[in-house]
């Protein structure tokens, strides 16, 4: 049998998932690890083929290509090439992109929105926390490419679950769903008590902020902003942190 080595032309298309620009003109992401494939497979979402090492072959060839999938097995070295964590597992597979829809089209109840977030592990412990607060979708406006492999781990499983949608403007967006009836609150240090509020309209979404600079002018003009109470001396949460509190 043989097996893939990194310099394969098969390995290099893996690896192109590494950009959002291979990623949207593929229409593919990466899945990393025995948890991401696994959850993929439970869900039926497509995907368009896998690698496996020779030592992960007796436990995942069989439930991949009983699920259609094409397997290849490679050499430990070409799967570190493939993949972008340094010690990585054994699986991967590429994943069919999303159909591109506007929002509006699943609007629910609650929607997370992440205005310029850059650090993929806060987007993905935020889809993660989105999933597990019972919100219906998470609009990303510019910021860290949601679907990029770093992202995608830290979702742990719930991008595949979760509608995540993609906004150019981050206050155009917000005004399209207020527009639509749905109470905007913003995430600002010199807000309202969160604690304190009143009550929690039926619709809602929430706006969290970039790392650095916080939430837009703009949006915040178009918002109830509120603040988490801080003690000590504390200034501030991390964006994953304050967004998750804020969703609960």
């Amino acid at each position: 049998m043989d097996i893939i080595r990194p310099t394969s032309p098969t390995i290099r298309n893996y690896k192109a998932l590494h950009t959002s620009k291979e990623c949207e003109n593929r229409g593919l992401f990466l899945l990393e690890g025995e948890h991401m494939v696994g959850e993929a497979l439970r869900e039926g979402w497509p995907l368009a083929g896998a690698l496996i090492t020779p030592q992960m072959q007796e436990k995942w060839r069989t439930p991949l290509e009983k699920a259609g999938v094409s397997c290849l097995v490679v050499s430990q070295e070409a799967m570190q090439g493939a993949c972008q964590t340094v010690t990585p597992q054994g699986v991967c597979a590429m994943a069919r992109l999303p159909e591109k829809r506007r929002f509006s089209d699943t609007a629910g109840r609650r929607t997370l929105v992440l205005d310029g977030l850059q650090d993929p592990g806060n987007v993905g412990t935020l889809i993660r926390s989105a999933e597990a607060a019972g919100f219906d979708g998470v609009i990303c406006c510019g910021g860290a490419y949601p679907w990029a492999p770093k992202v995608v781990r830290a979702t742990m499983g719930s991008i595949l679950r979760v509608p995540v949608f993609r906004a150019g403007d981050t206050l155009a967006a917000v005004q399209a769903l207020k527009d639509s009836g749905i109470a905007l609150w913003a995430a600002a240090m010199h807000g309202e008590n969160f604690f304190a509020r009143v009550e929690t309209p039926e619709r809602l979404a929430i706006v969290i902020g970039n790392e650095a600079r916080g939430v837009g002018a703009e949006v915040l003009a178009v918002s109830l902003v509120y603040s988490l109470p801080m003690r000590g001396k504390v200034e501030s949460l991390n964006a994953a942190m304050a967004g998750t509190l804020m969703m609960y």
